[in-house]
């Protein structure tokens, strides 16, 4: 019986990692469409307040978001007890009052197997050491997920300051260049932090996407700049909430992790925003910036993150970061069709490549056995 539990679960997680992995993808392209968005916005409000206002957007999003899932999800639990004892609610019912969950034929009843599921040891169902099988440790009730989505929601602040304020002191080519050494970066972190294993299919389609990177972004006017190195503390911020989400992401509801760290980053721009920038400008906010301002909010922050988040749940930090990266090709084609820039052989060859480091990435995603846990890329978990 626990050998079918945890075949059953291996199974669940299995198939998610597509899906994890077209969502991921479905954030690249919202994420590189919100290039040519930020470009008619960020003249108008000054950076910090644009990431304030698109960060809270998204934070009210999410709560809104929250609030229909815990409506639903005690609906659900109504019709649950309103059902008959060790039956799914809906249960056909058999002409002698019986669920047919519990039938003669010797169907185990609900109530039995998940009994047995309870009475199991956590390590068995591939549990964190130390934690509950809901993935919180125990006595938990909710409080490490506020610290440890503040904690990222505080990393994801400081990779977009820095990438914001670099992009004054820098080129665009320089600043998307150089805001994705995070794939670079990204494994040996993973290594220190996570204790994960580094793996050559990844390392592969890391430099792939790196020569691919730099064909789309540089012109031959590449040289160091202040602004070059606040991207490249940037690129250390950003892969460092990518670790971050991977070690905390399986352990709790996506849903509920997205909402913190988006409302703590928020907090942290309003904070720093008259410090740094004065007071705000509400008064710069017409009717088309305020529908840019909900389209970075919305679909640019709280869906892409919630997705970025989702994946990581079913998907190795390595393959997340090498996927994410896509971002820059959309970003680049975008600006092809929106904004008018030359679509050169330097650009397809760029693209080609990208492609090739996801097919690298995409192809290990589904030859990896549906036997082997996702926790078994790490020696342990803190």
């Amino acid at each position: 019986m626990r050998i079918g539990i945890k075949a059953r679960m291996e199974k669940a997680k299995s198939k998610y990692r597509i899906p994890a992995m077209i969502g991921l993808v479905f954030t690249t392209v919202v994420w590189g469409s919100g290039f040519v968005v930020m470009k008619n916005s960020v003249d108008i409000i000054p950076p910090i307040y644009l990431m304030g206002f698109r960060f809270t957007i998204a934070s009210l999003g999410m709560l809104a978001l929250l609030l229909a899932k815990k409506f639903i999800g005690a609906k659900k639990r109504g019709a649950r007890l309103g059902a008959a004892p060790g039956t799914r609610p809906g249960a056909p019912e058999k002409l002698d009052g019986t669920s047919g969950a519990s039938g003669k034929l010797g169907a185990e009843p609900d109530s039995a197997f998940y009994g047995k599921l309870d009475d199991m040891p956590d390590a068995e169902l591939g549990a964190a050491p130390g934690a509950t099988k809901s993935g919180a440790r125990p006595g938990a009730s909710g409080k490490p997920d506020l610290r440890t989505g503040a904690l990222i929601g505080f990393w994801l602040f400081l990779s977009y300051a820095a990438q914001t304020y670099g992009l004054k002191y820098t080129t665009a080519s320089n600043n998307a260049f150089i805001t994705t050494f995070y794939i670079i970066i990204v494994p040996f972190l993973n290594v220190a932090a996570n204790k994960a294993r580094l793996r050559a299919r990844h390392m592969l389609a890391a430099l792939t996407a790196l020569a691919g990177l730099s064909l789309l972004a540089l012109d031959g006017s590449f040289s160091i700049h202040v602004g070059d190195l606040l991207t490249l503390a940037c690129s250390f911020c950003y892969a460092v909430h990518i670790v971050l989400l991977d070690r905390h992401s399986p352990k709790y509801d996506p849903a509920v992790l997205t909402a913190i760290q988006m409302c703590a980053a928020a907090a942290l721009c309003w904070i720093a925003a008259p410090i740094f920038e004065g007071a705000p400008p509400l008064g710069a906010i017409s009717p088309a910036i305020a529908l840019s301002l909900l389209y970075l909010g919305i679909f640019s922050t709280m869906l892409g993150f919630l997705l970025q988040t989702f994946g990581q749940k079913y998907l190795p930090a390595m393959a997340v970061a090498i996927l994410l990266t896509l971002e820059c090709v959309f970003g680049a084609l975008f600006s092809v069709i929106f904004l008018g820039d030359p679509l050169t052989l330097r650009i397809l060859a760029g693209f080609a490549l990208m492609f090739a480091a996801i097919v690298i990435t995409v192809t290990y995603g589904a030859r990896r056995p549906e036997s082997e846990s996702r926790r078994t890329d790490r020696a342990g978990d803190p």
